[in-house]
């Protein structure tokens, strides 16, 4: 798929790769990686593995089948980290990888809370701090649009606080970091004292012992 795809002239390919998957080893992980490496894609994206509700994954994870190891995770993480890093590519947010120049926009926007317009059943957008989320039925969207002019089925106002945790949440994965204001009224010094986080110039971001733990480290901010 990834050589048909070249060939057809597709300017930038990316390649999703999932770690700490049930049977999965360090070797095999390390296959993975370099098989990707070797195809030599524009961007990856490496996600661990969570167990989500009403999947056969999570019911094989209650029964005790599959098991859920941070510290293997972590080791996983690390490997690419190096791996992709000695390759060339840019590890630009907790779960990306990019050849300079060639980082997503599209999931940047995202990230550092530019407004975007969501169009079409179950879209989502989010405009002047106002989510916009549209009904998920394809019938009853365009039933709706044609008795109402629009598909709306929630939408929500943004207040500074929720602005600020999810800046925290989004923005706290990438390379940028966030202002420091963006933590108050949470006190950072304990988690830059353990070299979680780094501080220059009124910015926090992970450093490389702290990506791994971005989602603790948000919760504890928050």
């Amino acid at each position: 798929a990834f050589h048909i795809l070249r060939q057809a002239g597709v300017p930038a390919v990316n390649l999703d790769l999932m770690f700490s998957t049930p049977g999965q080893t360090v070797k095999s992980w390390e296959a993975t990686l370099d098989q990707a490496i070797d195809l030599r894609p524009d961007h990856l994206s490496c996600y661990n593995l969570t167990y989500e509700e009403d999947t056969a994954y999570f019911d094989k994870f209650l029964s005790g089948d599959y098991t859920d190891e941070p510290e293997k995770n972590e080791t996983l993480f690390s490997l690419a980290d190096r791996k992709l890093s000695e390759a060339g590519y840019l590890h630009y947010e907790t779960s990306n990888y990019a050849l300079p120049g060639s980082e997503s926009i599209h999931n940047r926007g995202y990230w550092r809370g530019n407004p975007y317009l969501g169009v079409g059943p179950s879209a989502v957008g989010c405009v002047n701090r106002e989510r916009r989320k549209n009904i998920s039925d394809t019938a009853a969207y365009i039933q709706q649009v044609s008795q109402v002019g629009h598909a709306l089925e929630e939408h929500e106002l943004l207040d500074d606080e929720a602005w600020r945790l999810e800046r925290l949440a989004l923005q706290l994965r990438t390379i940028d970091g966030i202002p420091l204001s963006y933590a108050s009224p949470s006190d950072p010094t304990p988690l830059i004292d353990h070299g979680l986080l780094s501080l220059e110039d009124g910015i926090l971001k992970t450093t490389a012992q702290g990506a791994p733990l971005v989602d603790s480290i948000v919760e504890y901010l928050a």
